[in-house]
């Protein structure tokens, strides 16, 4: 096989993960209330990673992770509806936990730092935002929330260059928001009569949106929905300047299988999503249309795979139950690299402003790297 096949498994399951930005250790968390943090030793063989690192304080399940590259912080948030902010002391050899003041009373769902990395956003099941800032006068990180939904909030995303916030949400809903602060932001334009919490736009999906991404340029908006599509807004063509302006249209690609969970552009002209068909799928901007060019995955030729998916332990059942057989299993076996949903997808080196290798992991344990060169070639088309 030409991509890099790392199949060992990390964990028993892997509910998010975040690199450092020199990519040299990784924060994940094993599928329960704790973090794991990893000193990769330069390599892509998880068997010669060190565990450094195992943070406690969460009661319950981990949500979110994030690691801001310039600060090297680590926001952490889990379903005991609180967030952290951890930082590293060098002298203890030791990460210290601050807690968010968050006033959730539901589970913390996702987290994200902003761009200039002075404030973040943790989405909950409350149905509300937190952007959260540190207040150095009473030294501690304080929240301001954002009540414009109407379920759970499963994804937050920032856009790169303004103060823009999305979101994606279980009502079936894509928005955006204003996130202008002045403790955080300075004084702003005397034309900006936007306020705190306004919805710029609102885009309507036919499922949840598990998913939103803006691409590096702030040009293109993603979003993901669990009726199988990805949909993609030009953002830069729509109306910021007043509070509930008119969606224009976004360009709707369907895919044939089940439904992604998560996504990450590679570059102005690529997005790659992944999800419950095991697999990530890449898009291309050709003209001026996005397409789903295909599985980044290499399909096995021969042999079945080890494990069992969702679908080959179904089969199995109704094949035992009906005919006394259990070779439905051995004909359906995942044939990906991965064995279960993938959950994560993160940029892992980045050339010249584009993603040249990314990585996944998802609930099968597995962290698996991905060389874009070699997808490109499979796939016909460019950065």
């Amino acid at each position: 096989m030409s991509l890099l096949n790392t199949q060992k498994v990390l964990a028993q399951a892997i509910s998010c993960m975040a690199w450092n930005g020199d990519k040299s250790r990784v924060a994940v968390s094993p599928g329960n209330s704790e973090i794991h943090i990893y000193k990769t030793n330069g390599s892509e063989d998880f068997e010669k990673w060190e565990r450094e690192h195992t943070l406690t304080d969460h009661d319950h399940y981990v949500t979110g992770i994030d690691w801001a590259p310039k600060s090297n912080k680590i926001l952490s948030c889990a379903q005991d509806r609180n967030a952290y902010v951890w930082e590293y002391n060098e002298k203890e050899k030791k990460w210290n936990p601050t807690l968010v003041l968050l006033r959730l009373t539901k589970a913390a769902t996702c987290c994200k730092w902003s761009p200039n990395e002075e404030k973040f956003a943790v989405g909950s099941a409350s149905k509300m935002i937190a952007v959260c800032f540190y207040e150095a006068e009473n030294k501690w990180y304080i929240s301001k929330m954002i009540k414009k939904h109407k379920s759970t909030i499963k994804s937050v995303a920032w856009h790169p260059t303004i103060n823009t916030l999305a979101t994606g949400s279980s009502d079936m809903k894509a928005r955006t928001f204003n996130t202008y602060l002045k403790e955080v932001d300075g004084k702003r334009s005397a034309d900006n009569k936007l306020k705190f919490g306004d919805v710029f736009v609102e885009y309507t999906s036919k499922g949840w949106v598990h998913s939103v991404q803006f691409s590096p340029n702030g040009k293109w908006l993603a979003f993901i929905g669990h009726d199988s599509t990805v949909q993609f807004v030009d953002y830069a063509s729509q109306d910021q300047s007043v509070a509930d302006a008119q969606p224009i249209e976004s360009q709707v690609v369907r895919h044939e299988k089940l439904p992604f969970y998560c996504g990450l552009f590679l570059s102005d002209k690529v997005f790659v999503a992944a999800g419950y068909d095991f697999a990530p799928y890449a898009f291309a901007l050709e003209g001026n249309k996005w397409v789903l060019k295909g599985s980044c995955d290499e399909m096995k030729k021969t042999g079945a795979a080890q494990g069992v998916g969702v679908r080959s332990a179904f089969l199995k059942f109704q094949a035992t139950s009906t005919v006394g057989s259990q070779n439905a299993e051995k004909s359906d076996a995942p044939q990906t690299r991965h064995h279960n949903v993938i959950n994560c997808i993160e940029a892992f080196k980045v050339e010249g402003g584009k993603v040249s290798k990314f990585v996944t992991a998802g609930l099968d344990g597995k962290v698996l790297f991905w060389n874009v060169a070699d997808i490109q070639k499979n796939l016909g088309f460019t950065l």
